[in-house]
């Protein structure tokens, strides 16, 4: 009897997923070959030998029409605000040495291209979590000529060592205002120190999954004959530290001179009295620092004795300027932390000691002043500069990326206040202002601004255009100056733009100031028209004698002798040579801090681990016993190598103790140098928030996220942690995180795990559930959505092998309706029942679909079941908000959670991915039975990038960062296996309905359904029949 597939009959087609690579036309051994690889927009011929490889390319011109409400050739515009045409990107795996040189490129067909179809897509903000697109025709006109290679090597990566060549097909070219497309094209290159023969032979553990290999080379199959190759990979933050010994760390809020005393020490070092004095070595940021050491030579330390150094704040670097547009927004301070980390070991070798030398001899005068810096800055919000809304989400920090204090508007001027104390009349004040446009018209000028300090004349004026970046500069006599409290204020006046708002990030006065210690502290900056040499500095008001001076610039000076004169307050004087770049810190002892100690570490060695690993669990102290528990889970479960990593061990070892993201992303690397092969999955356990700080203003009720494991930019982004070649972003690892703020929540997500994978098959594992919104004022919109989850269903999930129950919810607009032709019973029987994998498309907000979902109870099954949610719309995976959770976190960890994954996208969501990326998706997730969220993830969106885009493509990098997974990526997708009948429930039925022994035949109707995966196959029927006590088969 023939196996039916279940629930109805369908007809049979299976579409593999592309790139879809045809049998090897050579014997195993031989070292040439040739292969066809299909992609969506064409075919590729490798003919491949030993010596030389070529391509024959095909293109497929109505393939490169973008699937949107008109057929058109999207020109993407570069962050140069240049033109880009479409290209397409492949990948060929090379041996370590070897290389490639283009030797001809023939053009066998092109075509001219209607200018029609050319279109530049642009993109605007319609609030926090919505961005609209617009569609612009180009001006064939005003097209500059292009001509260059179709073909060519644009350079060379490594992945998962391995490298690869990157080779970019560029058909179309504009000459004469004339835009021509190849078609086809054959390109020859000369294979340079090829090192070995192509071989099939495949080592136990494969370098890269082949899931990966199948989807990003050309050639998978000499990736493991291709031999490993090391990342390079210039490993600068581990050689400061020596694994096994012990540190102290030492955390500083505040510039100033530090002391630890025999007391201090003692406390955390029992073998303090034994150890040589001469061997506390103190470090910042991997440099050596010099203290200075009380007891001179004393070869041990004993009480009454101390170490002191001079500390600073972990400030930024050169944050007084307009970054150009390839920068980083610079900052006063650091954006992961204020605090500076110094650690202090001790034990072995010699370390540096302050010079204490004294100065005296002639002087060049006696300086009497310094200059006092003050600066005024608030972190109260984020916000992004300009209208490049797709450039602004890759995440990073980039120059339009920007911590403000707030808004200027024509109404409401900026007003600080800052203190003044000990201003030297008569001379000049230098006054800073840093804004931004933030909203204006593109009118010339868009803003008029000026400069005020308390109620002085204009000091300066300043004109911006919109969008543009200020750095304001006014002077000013110090006699407006008053002793105490003073303003600065920035105005902003009336131009042509009737919307006119500024982003005012920080204030800097420099004012002169008398060399007064009254206060006890002074942090002295010299003015840089000050004579390199010899000074007298002569500093007032000396409450006691018990002064301690540093000189801090190209060394560190102890500064000895001072000279007194004068009753308490004293006046002191001391001798040094000095430079306008060296500071002078200068403390009475009552003022000299004490370093917070934060404990002591003994070093470990994350960079060797003999075992390797296959699974990393990345997480912080407080998770570790429960993490512990579910990593051996998944070790006994899986047969992987795994390993437990304390994010701690990670800042101290590869970012000299700051909790910054790319410590996380050196440490991966670091990780490639493990036994092969490198780690495959990546699972980051604790919430992140990109407010590192936590400085944005918000309610004080507002639970702010933990900043567990951090995660990367704005829009955070987790695969960039993985993205291990500086050339490249793609992903090397399938990552995923459990944001989890407390033990608990991360408790609950494992338990979901354990529920997930102990539930028995039946027919859940075989439903689907999919929603189509979108925006019914936007021509065509909706039915693009809806056309994309229907050829889901009808092409991936409803045919063998897979054999699925999808349900398809959709919107309408006649009758309107968000889930179309069902009755409100229907649609709550289909979720009540739930679904193996829900998919949306359509428009959505950090918490909302555009088709009435709000909340997670209104997806909550009633069978205990958790689902693979799927979302390509806006923002519903940003998990590092600082005031709100987002859809991924509240449908895997929340009150009402019923998600055993959610992949959605921490930045935008764009239209043109969001009608492809789900169909890649499914395609690897419908005929798998062995699908996992992670390789499913990454791979879909691997293969979005190379049938659809390029490694060149603003938005496949936004795509490939930001599209993100909240969940375990080692989860396997409980997608049967293997067919599975049941006629449990179903009721028998004969023909004739009541037989008896004068009917001749009785025909016997079994139903039956398979709850299980759809094979070519056949089952056999028993039937047996009883009576009188005896059975007959």
């Amino acid at each position: 009897m023939a196996l039916l597939p279940p629930w109805r009959r369908f007809v049979v087609a299976v579409v593999t997923a592309v790139p879809l690579v045809l049998p090897l036309e050579i014997a195993k051994g031989q070292s040439a070959y040739s292969k066809e690889v299909q992609f969506k927009w064409g075919t590729v011929v490798l003919d491949r030998s030993a010596e030389s490889l070529s391509l024959e390319v095909s293109l497929r011109p109505q393939d490169w029409l973008a699937k949107d409400s008109i057929s058109s050739i999207y020109l993407e515009r570069g962050v140069d605000q240049g033109l880009r045409f479409p290209e397409r990107t492949v990948y060929l795996a090379l041996s370590s040495e070897t290389g490639l040189r283009m030797q001809s490129v023939i053009i066998r067909n092109e075509k001219e291209i209607d200018a029609n179809t050319l279109h530049v897509k642009t993109y605007a903000q319609e609030n926090d979590s919505t961005a609209s697109e617009k569609l612009t025709r180009v001006d064939k006109a005003k097209l500059t000529n292009s001509i260059r290679p179709a073909m060519f090597v644009a350079g060379y990566e490594w992945y998962r060592g391995i490298r690869l060549a990157r080779i970019t097909i560029a058909p179309f070219s504009v000459a004469n205002s004339k835009v021509r497309m190849v078609v086809r094209l054959k390109g020859s290159f000369a294979v340079q120190n090829a090192q070995r023969t192509i071989s099939q032979n495949v080592p136990q553990r494969r370098l890269m999954p082949s899931a990966i290999s199948d989807a990003l080379v050309l050639n998978p199959e000499e990736i493991q004959s291709a031999g490993v190759q090391p990342l390079a990979w210039s490993d600068t933050t581990g050689l400061w530290f020596i694994p096994g010994r012990k540190y102290l760390r030492l955390e500083i809020p505040t510039d100033g001179i530090y002391r630890l005393n025999y007391d201090d020490l003692a406390l955390v070092i029992p073998e303090i009295g034994q150890t040589a004095s001469s061997s506390f070595r103190l470090y910042n940021y991997g440099m050596e620092i010099p203290v200075y050491y009380s007891g001179e030579n004393a070869p041990n330390m004993v009480q009454g004795q101390f170490l002191e150094f001079v500390g600073f704040r972990n400030y930024g670097s050169s944050y007084r300027r307009v970054p150009a547009a390839t920068e980083d927004y610079p900052e006063y301070l650091n954006r992961y932390t204020d605090t500076s980390t110094y650690w202090l070991t001790w034990g072995s070798g010699t370390g540096l000691r302050t010079d204490t030398s004294q100065s005296g001899g002639s002087v060049i005068d006696t300086l009497t002043s310094f200059i006092e810096s003050v600066h005024l800055e608030a972190n109260r919000i984020f916000l992004v500069i300009g209208d490049d809304i797709l450039s602004s989400q890759i995440p990073g920090w980039q120059s339009n990326k920007a911590f403000a204090w707030g808004f200027l508007d024509l109404t409401s001027p900026s007003t600080v206040f800052f203190n003044a104390s000990n201003p030297v009349p008569n001379a000049a004040v230098r006054v800073f202002a840093r804004f931004a446009s933030w909203a204006a018209q593109p009118v010339s000028p868009a803003h008029r601004l000026a400069l005020f300090i308390n109620q002085s004349d204009t000091l300066a004026t300043a004109t911006a255009a919109q969008f543009e970046q200020k750095l304001m500069q006014a002077s000013a006599s110090s006699n407006e100056l008053k002793e105490g409290t003073n303003t600065i204020r920035l105005v902003s006046m009336p131009t042509a733009s009737s919307v006119n708002r500024i982003a005012v990030d920080w204030f800097d006065v420099e004012y002169p100031r008398q060399l007064d210690a009254s206060a006890g502290a002074l942090n002295i900056q010299w003015p840089s028209s000050l004579v390199t040499g010899a000074h007298a500095v002569r500093v007032a008001n000396v409450a006691s004698k018990n002064l301690v001076v540093y000189r801090v610039g190209a060394s560190t000076k102890r500064i000895l002798p001072y000279s007194w004169t004068g009753a308490s307050p004293f006046v002191a004087t001391f001798i040094d040579s000095v430079a306008p770049s060296d500071r002078h810190i200068i403390r009475l002892e009552q003022f000299i801090q004490k370093p917070i100690i934060a404990g002591v570490k003994q070093f470990g060695n994350l960079r060797a681990q003999p075992e390797g690993a296959d699974y990393v669990l990345l997480t912080g102290k407080e998770f570790k016993t429960a993490a512990t528990q579910y990593l051996n889970d998944i070790q006994s479960r899986e047969n992987f190598r795994t390993t437990l990593v304390d994010v701690q061990d990670v800042f101290d070892e590869y970012g000299y103790g700051y909790p910054t993201p790319e410590s996380i992303r050196e440490f991966f690397k670091s990780t490639t140098r493990w036994p092969a092969p490198m780690p495959t999955y990546v699972c980051l356990v604790g919430d992140a928030t990109y407010d590192h700080k936590y400085e944005i203003g918000l309610s004080p009720n507002t639970v702010r996220p933990r900043n567990v494991v951090p995660s990367y930019g704005w829009p955070v982004s987790d695969p960039w942690l993985t993205a291990l070649s500086d050339s490249s972003f793609l992903p090397q690892m399938f990552i995923g995180r459990i944001p989890a703020n407390s033990v608990e929540e991360f408790q609950t997500y494992v338990s979901h795990v354990q529920s997930y994978n102990s539930a028995s098959m039946d027919d859940w594992n075989k439903r689907y559930m999919l929603f189509s919104g979108g925006d019914p004022t936007t021509s065509g919109q909706i039915e693009s959505f809806r056309q994309v989850n229907q050829d889901i269903a009808d092409r991936l999930l409803r045919p063998a092998p897979t054999g699925g129950l999808a349900t398809h919810f959709y919107k309408t607009t006649n009758p309107q309706s968000d889930y179309g032709p069902y009755s409100s019973a229907e649609i709550r029987s289909a979720i009540d029942n739930g679904a193996v994998l829900i998919n949306y498309i359509g428009h959505s907000g950090t918490q909302t679909w555009d088709n009435g979902i709000g909340a997670t109870l209104q997806l909550m099954n009633n069978r205990g079941r958790f689902s693979l949610i799927t979302d390509f719309g806006c923002s519903t995976a940003r998990f590092a908000e600082p005031n709100i959770k987002c859809f991924g976190e509240l449908f895997t960890l929340g009150p009402s959670s019923s998600a055993i994954g959610y992949i959605g996208n921490s930045a935008y969501g764009f239209t043109s991915i969001a009608v492809t990326l789900p169909q890649m998706l499914a395609e690897q997730i419908g005929p798998n039975a062995n699908a996992r969220v992670g390789s499913s993830h990454l791979v879909a969106k691997m293969n979005r990038m190379l049938n659809y885009g390029s490694l060149g493509s603003t938005l496949d990098k936004v795509m490939m960062l930001t599209n993100t997974l909240i969940g375990d990526p080692v989860v396997s997708l409980q997608l049967p296996k293997v067919p599975n009948l049941s006629v449990y429930g179903m009721t028998l039925t004969t023909i004739p309905a009541a037989p008896s022994d004068d009917d001749a035949n009785t025909t016997v109707v079994i139903p039956y359904e398979n709850l299980g995966r759809v094979t070519p196959d056949s089952i056999r029927v028993k039937i047996s029949s009883a009576y009188g006590g005896s059975t007959r088969d």
